[in-house]
């Protein structure tokens, strides 16, 4: 299916903004981003918040382009920022107003018909209102980086071309997301986007960044799986590192007991 063409393609992002702002069924606009921040350059892009009366969900996202810059539009129904206004506590990390929350509160407002925008941007600056990481969030990143290069691992030790092929393809399926978004997870760090992960890391930890960008880079099984094990040890550190060869470990600890118990009742039968 081939999209259609913008009709924006070369409309600046001011004729936009005011064309939004005159149709009725657009409560308000944010900008996010480095347009909001005035960071912008010739490499980025435009981040459009739109805020509908009406919407099919709480919120959904397309492309276009504004001015021949690619452009990132995030519809936002009423309803839902209706609900965000009446929060009493803080919404779990992927409960489905958490990017919501976010992109009202880091936007810049640019049309807001009725004044709502601002008055709720002021209720979201006064508290925390997504829930921190929590304990489990960093376990389980911790649970499936350790997993996941196992399997590589092993699959990698065969002789069959079959499973080295697999190997391969685990470790960049599976290991480069594992190891990215786990490495912030175990350290509760909130994912603010790829730009901002680079831009913690090289202030806080380029030794893990370099080796990372290095196993994303490797081709060769042999070098991928050496790197894939380097990230994945540093990722892991701080939640105890590598699983040691032989270990028992579940992703719950409900399960742990379990396995335990049903052991033990081998054991008796025994």
């Amino acid at each position: 299916m081939t999209p259609p063409p913008t009709p924006t393609k070369k409309e600046s992002l001011a004729a936009v903004l005011e064309r939004l702002s005159l149709n009725q069924s657009v409560t308000g606009v944010l900008v996010i981003g480095s347009l909001a921040a005035g960071t912008i350059n010739a490499a980025s892009d435009y981040d459009l918040v739109i805020l509908l009366n009406t919407a099919p969900r709480p919120w959904f996202v397309g492309v276009t382009t504004i001015d021949n810059r690619p452009t990132d539009l995030i519809f936002v129904a009423a309803t839902a920022v209706q609900a965000v206004a009446a929060l009493a506590a803080p919404v779990s990390q992927n409960h489905e107003l958490a990017p919501v929350i976010r992109w009202l509160s880091a936007g810049a407002i640019r049309f807001d018909r009725q004044g709502d925008l601002g008055r709720l941007q002021q209720k979201l600056k006064q508290g925390e209102w997504i829930e921190a990481i929590d304990d489990k969030a960093g376990y389980d990143a911790w649970f499936a980086i350790n997993y996941n290069l196992a399997v590589a691992e092993r699959l990698a030790k065969s002789e069959d071309d079959l499973y080295r092929h697999a190997a391969l393809i685990r470790m960049g399926v599976y290991g480069h997301t594992d190891i990215w978004f786990g490495y912030f997870a175990i350290r509760k760090q909130p994912w603010a986007g790829d730009k901002a992960a680079v831009s913690y890391l090289l202030a806080h930890d380029e030794i893990f960044l370099a080796t990372f960008q290095r196993f994303l880079a490797a081709s060769t099984i042999t070098e991928k799986l050496r790197l894939y094990r380097q990230a994945a040890e540093l990722a892991t550190a701080p939640h105890g590192g590598l699983w040691s060869p032989g270990v028992a470990v579940m992703n719950d600890d409900r399960a742990k007991t379990l396995w335990q118990e049903l052991m033990g009742s081998l054991n008796s039968a025994g």
